[in-house]
């Protein structure tokens, strides 16, 4: 319990006040003068009725800080409030509501709530938070049916039944809503859903349905409509405050570090690069890389199909995206070590032949959510590639050329980004459990590259088991960790969790959310090489 703010007064005292205003306070709340008189008359009415409070004193109230009506439980002896102690199970037959869908009216409309509004919004209108994440009500239907009266995503729409119309409905496209159907939120006075409803109701409790009837939907507004709310783009000629057209940039010399340090339009530098390295490793080393990238957040980008297909909660979500991370941050730093003895590239081989396998796992044996969980761990293997790939790329170059050929090795994470383009269209078209085939498949590639193309570096320090632990200990090492966790844990945390996120929040369509992902991991893929070449030749140990 908390003292009111300011001048704010428990409602209690509020009802006294009014009814001393108006004269009746004796003859509506008699002797009341704490809410402690309101219980008591509470305990008096409801005494010998199904709700009897007058066994629960005020005193056991407050000292439990609540008390549980009835006990531990109601009608724990198995005695029921009929005549003879039994209770009474009514069957009540399932009919088919009044009003079914036909050519005219083809769709099943169903109404209902949304978790920011109340009712009819007296209250919750009024409140900015609420009423600015839901301001008005939209129309959600099914992708098969979208596709079929072609209509996209923020169309406007218009709800029409035989009793009336409601226009202008914002169209969400998502799967929750099932063929056949629309859902639209009854929350609205400006757009009443009730102006479509059917005024049929029950026999019994006469209570009145006003959900499912039969509707039609058809397009209001052009998609092309300019967005009045939106502000105006600025012309091409019109150049922004911060720019200044005519200052040119400083000039640079040119050297052979120029390269390393950003200047791409350097072609000595340029080549120089290329010169220096064995270039089909790099290659190799990057579809390694990117590919098994894109197998270990298979999980993550498809993540709207298998919650749809489990009907997994937020909870459960989470943990089916986070159980590869885990499972990757444990296994990379074994096969780390395990190259130091049999090869960089025969690591990589061994590592994309278990991939394989793994994918096999999950295109035959994957049928339940604990098979998703288990086969996260197996992805998890995918994530060891990290261990491996930059080091195979980069080992050929120079010091003054590590940083880019790290970059670009590196690069390889662009693999989030395709299998966010791509696994939700192959889910959509040959079903989820199939892309795990798909991807197994496309993992020769980079495998038959691998062993093709790739040739072990020369730069191999030969260590002891003990030496290459050593590292754990290493102050630095743990500071940096901590970097890394930050920044690539949290790149991969929100990249895997996109498209559950997209798809549920914005309603948009599975392929949608995970092309709206594309745009965030791509960012991070790209800008890599970049920072990598920048940095490199200006950080230097101490």
């Amino acid at each position: 319990m908390v003292a009111p703010p300011g001048d704010a007064r428990p409602d209690f005292d509020i009802f006294l006040a009014l009814a001393e205003k108006l004269g009746v306070r004796q003859e509506l709340y008699p002797g009341w003068n704490s809410p402690e008189d309101a219980y008591f008359e509470w305990q008096r009415v409801s005494a010998g009725r199904m709700c009897d409070y007058s066994q629960i004193s005020w005193q056991q109230i407050d000292d439990r800080n609540g008390i549980q009506w009835g006990g531990a439980s109601l009608y724990k002896d198995g005695v029921f409030p009929t005549v003879d102690g039994r209770a009474r199970l009514h069957i009540v037959p399932c009919d088919p509501f009044v009003e079914q869908p036909d050519a005219e009216y083809n769709l099943i409309l169903n109404t209902g709530r949304t978790v920011e509004h109340w009712h009819t919004r007296t209250k919750t209108a009024e409140v900015d938070l609420l009423n600015n994440m839901v301001p008005n009500a939209w129309l959600e239907m099914n992708p098969a049916d979208a596709e079929t009266l072609d209509l996209k995503p923020h169309d406007r729409v218009t709800l029409t039944s035989r009793r009336g119309a409601v226009p202008d409905l914002e169209l969400r496209i998502t799967g929750i809503v099932g063929p056949g159907q629309v859902f639209m939120p009854f929350h609205f006075a400006e757009t009443n859903s009730n102006i479509v409803t059917l005024g049929a109701f029950d026999p019994i409790s006469r209570e009145p349905n006003f959900k499912q009837c039969a509707v039609r939907v058809h397009r209001t507004v052009t998609r092309d409509r300019p967005n009045k709310s939106s502000p105006q783009r600025r012309s091409a000629a019109q150049p922004s405050r911060h720019l200044c057209p005519s200052a040119k940039p400083p000039s640079q010399p040119r050297t052979r570090s120029n390269l390393t340090t950003g200047d791409l339009s350097d072609m000595a530098s340029y080549k120089a690069f290329l010169k220096s390295g064995h270039l089909p490793t790099l290659l190799a080393a990057f579809l390694y890389f990117d590919f098994s990238f894109a197998v270990w957040v298979l999980n993550g980008v498809m993540g709207p199909f298998i919650s749809e297909a489990f009907h997994l909660s937020p909870a459960q979500i989470g943990l089916m995206v986070s159980v590869p991370t885990l499972a990757g941050a444990f296994m990379r730093f074994p096969l780390g070590v395990i190259s130091q003895y049999i090869g960089r590239k025969n690591a990589a081989i061994v590592e994309m032949s278990a991939i394989i396998l793994a994918l096999l796992y999950g295109f035959f044996f994957v049928h339940t959510y604990n098979n998703v969980l288990a086969m996260g761990v197996l992805l998890g293997i995918a994530a060891a590639s990290f261990g491996v790939a930059l080091s195979l790329g980069s080992g050929w170059f120079p010091r003054e050329y590590k940083g880019l050929a790290m970059g670009i090795a590196r690069a390889g994470n662009s693999g989030t980004a395709l299998a966010a383009l791509f696994a939700p269209r192959l889910a959509m078209h040959f079903g989820w459990q199939n892309v795990y085939g798909f991807a197994a498949v496309t993992m020769l590639l980079p495998l038959i590259t691998m062993l093709v193309l790739a040739k072990e570096p020369p730069d191999i320090e030969h260590q002891t088991l003990r030496e290459h632990l050593s590292c754990l200990f290493e102050r630095d090492g743990w500071y940096f960790n901590l970097i890394y966790i930050i920044t690539f844990g949290g790149f991969l945390g929100v990249a895997t969790f996109l498209p559950s996120f997209f798809y549920a929040q914005f309603h948009v369509t599975k392929v949608q959310a995970g092309s709206l992902t594309v745009l965030a991991t791509l960012t991070g893929s790209l800008i890599g090489p970049t920072i990598c070449s920048g940095l490199q030749p200006r950080v230097r140990a101490p």
